[in-house]
């Protein structure tokens, strides 16, 4: 493999509340927490059907964004294909959950700028179904728009656009497939920022070699921490793996290296379970995007184009994304990302999965 492979995963955080805020914490039952585990492993079975498509490539998705897209589009077709997936009787059930993590995603934290956008284009020539709008403007803050597909240029323009402001610029998309057999156009744009509790220093940064295959060497820009003193470590046999606080611990990105070239799986996510301990860490800085038309478990019908991006340096990380759906006290331990590796961005008490990937340098 020449490439990486991301995986970015943001969980909600089912911590207190922020401390500048008087509203009362969002608070998560387990049975709540079971259907966030359920949704991580359906994140972890995308990776599978992606990785599978591209081979010896890399890539990058958000399983959140591409989510909330399709319970949307469930939504209005009168479908229970998603809410099934995450073993709810009833969408109205599935419903509450993405309200619940939409609020809390949006709770103002420190060094964090996260945003969640919805939006629902109907095909003005189908006709409008103004009950089907109801739960997607009550429970996942979607705007509603009416556009005539058979102006296709029109519409791919006006949506292409939303997505750029939605995502500061971050997913450009040239075009969305949009037909005049379809009824809607379910949207959705997701963007993260995010600095590091305990920042990188840039003079240590400098060129180091990052092995791709065996016997295949490139060169990438390798970041350092020293001695970091707090940093949440975890050792198994088939991996080893270092979580990175964010915004004063409310957000981490979990860097995964895998042993003999395996794959994370939702089976070993769900064992890792970090101590802190010092370590002295080398990480790449680098940025890596991908969009494009993409299958998904149990969705053959829906057309779905998805874009994500994700930048990490000596500051923090920032990454967004954007899913079109239609119907159709030890020593210092040593932690060197000089060979292909998984990390995960999470908010960190539910642990629900929102941007997912496996890096190895083009």
């Amino acid at each position: 493999m020449k490439n990486f492979f991301y995986i970015i995963a943001l969980a909600v955080v089912l911590s207190a509340c922020d401390k500048n805020s008087l509203k009362p914490e969002i608070m998560f039952s387990d049975k709540e927490l079971s259907y966030v585990d359920n949704m991580n492993k359906y994140s972890f079975s995308i990776s599978q059907t992606l990785i599978e498509s591209q081979e010896n490539k890399g890539i990058i998705f958000s399983p959140f964004s591409i989510m909330s897209s399709l319970a949307m589009s469930d939504n209005y077709i009168q479908q229970d294909n998603l809410a099934k997936q995450f073993g709810f009787d009833k969408v109205e059930d599935m419903n509450k959950l993405f309200k619940k993590i939409n609020d809390k995603l949006m709770e103002k934290k420190d060094g964090i700028d996260l945003s969640v956008a919805n939006l629902f284009i109907e095909n003005s020539n189908k006709g409008s179904n103004l009950s089907a709008l109801i739960p997607l403007k009550d429970y996942y803050y979607a705007g509603t728009d009416s556009r005539d597909f058979k102006e296709t240029e029109k519409v791919s323009d006006f949506v292409c656009e939303w997505i750029k402001q939605k995502t500061k610029e971050q997913i450009v998309f040239e075009r969305v497939n949009v037909s005049d057999d379809s009824r809607y156009l379910s949207c959705n744009a997701l963007y993260f920022s995010g600095k590091w509790d305990m920042k990188f220093a840039p003079e240590l940064t400098k060129k180091e070699k990052f092995t791709t295959a065996p016997g295949v060497e490139t060169e990438v820009e390798m970041m350092h921490i020293k001695d970091a003193p707090y940093i949440m470590h975890c050792e198994k046999p088939n991996c080893v793996s270092v979580n990175l606080p964010m915004g004063g611990d409310k957000y981490e990105m979990a860097i995964v290296l895998m042993k003999d070239g395996a794959e994370l799986s939702h089976t070993i996510w769900k064992s890792l379970n970090p101590s802190k301990r010092p370590v002295s860490l080398a990480l790449p800085k680098y940025t890596f995007e991908s969009k494009g038309e993409m299958a998904v478990p149990g969705f053959a019908d829906r057309y779905i184009y998805h874009g994500a991006k994700i930048s990490v340096d000596e500051e923090g990380a920032t990454a967004a994304a954007a899913t079109v759906v239609g119907d159709t006290a030890t020593a210092p331990v040593e932690f060197v990302a000089n060979r292909p590796f998984w990390y995960v961005l999470t908010e960190k008490k539910s642990g629900l999965i929102l941007l997912m990937g496996h890096y190895i340098p083009n």
